[in-house]
């Protein structure tokens, strides 16, 4: 009976491994869901992060060729704003050691560029436009606003390859489980094949069997009765023999 039952128990097995293997092919692409709308918002926050510098960079050329306070509105709402920016950028920072790096450059950079806006405004304010228009021109300020594009562009060309490996690696559990599950059905198919074969054959066995103690059923009754017969027969022959002698008596 246990053998019998293996294949049953061996096609269970087999089905729940099948389902486990789906559900955690579904989980991985729930992660993989994850990981890719929050690759959007870190990149989202990276372009703030980018116009902010960029607002504070034009309220600042447009004070010191206008020498207009309103100029600096976005100049005042960019560096009120960068720091929550940068907190944002910080909490969904992966602890990566190439990524860390490259925000730390961004940061390093935006500190430097913050620095010359001030800077110039400062020089500006105190009378002196020429000195802040020639530290504008010097080529300070666009050093680091390339500095933060170029740590920009690396870091969403390292999330964008973090992303494609981790759906690669899905594509390739999907692919393995796919002929996994189709090997596995081979396998149930072969497995109840052979259960339904064994079953036949165990059936034909039990039928010939039964047959066979039918037979020997009938030739048991048939030799009984023949026995009772003969028995009757020798009862009779007694009988008779006895009577006979009491006559001669």
């Amino acid at each position: 009976m246990r053998w019998q039952s293996l294949p049953l128990v061996i096609g269970f097995a087999v089905l729940a491994l099948i389902v486990g293997s789906r559900a955690m092919l579904v989980e991985e692409q729930r992660a993989n869901r994850v990981a890719a709308r929050e690759a959007i918002e870190y990149q989202e926050l990276l372009s703030g992060l980018l116009s902010l510098a960029q607002d504070a960079e034009s309220g600042q050329r447009g004070y010191l060729l206008t020498g207009e306070r309103s100029y600096l509105e976005p100049y005042r709402r960019a560096v009120g704003a960068i720091p929550g920016q940068l907190a944002r950028i910080n909490s969904l920072t992966a602890p990566d050691d190439e990524l860390v790096q490259q925000i730390n450059h961004i940061k390093d950079a935006l500190s430097q560029k913050q620095a010359e806006l001030a800077e110039t405004i400062a020089l500006y304010d105190q009378g002196n436009a020429t000195k802040a228009l020639d530290l504008v021109r010097s080529g300070q300020g666009k050093a680091a606003m390339d500095e933060i594009r170029t740590s920009m562009n690396t870091v969403r060309r390292i999330s964008a390859a973090a992303v494609a490996a981790r759906e690669d690696h899905t594509d390739q559990l999907e692919a393995w489980l796919r002929i996994g599950s189709l090997a596995a059905l081979l396998a149930i198919f072969l497995l109840a094949a052979y259960a339904i074969r064994e079953s036949r054959r165990r059936f034909r066995e039990v039928a010939v069997a039964q047959d066979e103690l039918m037979r020997k059923n009938v030739a048991l009754g048939n030799e009984i009765e023949t026995r009772e017969k003969a028995e009757s027969q020798i009862r009779q022959m007694q009988k008779w023999r006895r009577s006979v002698n009491s006559q001669a008596v």
